[in-house]
This record gives C-alpha cells, sequence and structure tokens, in this order.
C-alpha cells in the first residue's frame, strides 16, 4: 500500500507588550502596561477524506461531509498489523487565542511604607474547529465472523463501525478583572511585615454565534452563551 504521508502543522506565536512609566512625585509613581498575545496551531492531513470515500465507494456517512484533509480509518484486533490510521485529525484553527491585558499599578512611598496599589483587566478570545476522528468513517476487524480479524476485513465485514458529523466550530470569549493593593511595612531594621489583599473576578465565558448553552437544572431551561 501506498504511504499515507506527513501531517503539516504550524505553529504561530506572537507577542507585543507596551510600558508606560510616569513619577508623579518623588514618592508617587503611575507605571501604565498593555500586552497582547497570539497562539494558533492548525493542522492539516496529507490526504483528502472525501476524496478517499469517493475512491473507495464508501456508504452510510452522513451526507454533507466537508471538503476537508481527512482519512477513512482501518483497525485490527488481535494481530500485529499497523492499522490504517493518523495520529491526529484536521483542526483549524487550532486552539487559537487572542489575550489583552491593561494594567495600571500605582506606587507610594511615605515613612516605612512602600505601598502599591493596581487593576488588572484581561479579556480573553479562544476559538477552534476540530474534525472528529470518525468523521470519514472508522472500521474495526475482529476474529467475530471467520475466526480471524483479517479474513474479516478481506470479506469487509467490520465488528465495528463509526461515523460522526461535520466539526461545529466556535469562538469563546470571557474577561478576567484582579484588583489589589499591597504594603511592605518596615517596623524596624529586622522586620517588615508584607500586607495585601486582592480580588478576583471571572466572567463565564460566551459563544459569539450562540452554539453553546447552559442548562439548568432548577428550571429545567436551556439558555444559550452568547452576547
Amino acid at each position: 500500500m501506498p504511504t499515507i504521508g506527513q501531517n503539516q502543522q504550524r505553529r504561530d506565536v506572537s507577542n507585543a507588550n507596551l510600558s508606560f512609566t510616569y513619577n508623579v512625585k518623588s514618592n508617587l509613581v503611575n507605571e501604565f502596561r498593555s500586552g497582547i498575545s497570539f497562539n494558533n496551531n492548525p493542522l492539516n492531513l496529507p490526504t483528502s477524506g472525501k476524496q478517499i470515500v469517493s475512491q473507495l465507494g464508501l456508504v452510510g456517512l452522513v451526507d454533507n461531509l466537508p471538503d476537508i484533509q481527512g482519512l477513512f480509518k482501518v483497525r485490527f484486533s488481535g494481530l500485529g498489523l499497523t492499522a490504517i490510521d493518523v495520529p491526529n485529525d484536521w483542526r483549524s484553527p487550532g486552539n487559537r487565542e487572542f489575550n489583552y491585558t491593561f494594567q495600571d499599578l500605582v506606587s507610594w512611598f511615605h515613612a516605612r511604607h512602600s505601598m502599591k496599589a493596581g487593576i488588572i483587566i484581561a479579556p480573553h478570545f479562544h476559538a477552534d474547529k476540530l474534525a472528529s476522528p470518525d468523521l470519514f468513517g472508522t472500521t474495526t476487524f475482529t476474529n467475530r465472523f471467520t475466526g480471524f480479524p483479517y479474513a474479516d476485513f478481506l470479506l469487509g465485514i467490520p465488528s465495528t463501525a463509526a461515523r460522526a458529523y461535520p466539526p461545529i466550530g466556535y469562538r469563546r470569549h470571557w474577561l478576567n478583572d484582579n484588583f489589589f493593593v499591597t504594603d511592605d511595612f518596615k517596623v524596624n531594621s529586622k522586620l517588615t511585615l508584607n500586607l495585601g489583599v486582592r480580588y478576583e473576578y471571572r466572567t463565564n465565558f460566551t459563544e459569539a454565534n450562540g452554539r453553546e448553552a447552559i442548562f439548568d437544572a432548577n428550571t429545567g431551561t436551556i439558555s444559550p452563551t452568547c452576547t
């Protein structure tokens, strides 16, 4: 049999940061920071799943198969034969993330106090679309019918067969808010107290196209997580 070929996978990572520090007074400093990070890891297979399905004349799959990379998979149980399979399936975007951060920090120094207060706002955006391993069909052959797995394969009688529907992508976003106050209080030359309080708030994620929902067990209702 011909080789399947190599997967094509690319990892894109980008980061940028900006910082501005302003001395309001000799004992009062304000610092503003802003940053963005991007990550994406799409994956493409070397074979067209829809084309393979057509060439083999496979039936019983879903009607609306997408024209993306994939593979009809054949597996054996109880034999040392390598399965016709791939380690990963088509994915685009590949766990793509946009993360933003906005910070404003104020430092104040007075006598034995070194105080700092700040607020951090961090919106997050996440998107993914992953094909099921069974999208173009998955079959497993055992010794169920003939007593020998490969003989079952030659007869075309699998013990199990699986199919799946086309992938549906999602776009989620949520928000992280943080506020903190700290004070390094120098009691004497040998003792310093590090005091502080921090509050963090994270919103539930929402899906931009209403493709995810939350089930309320108390009311029996389903609410979409979209804006």
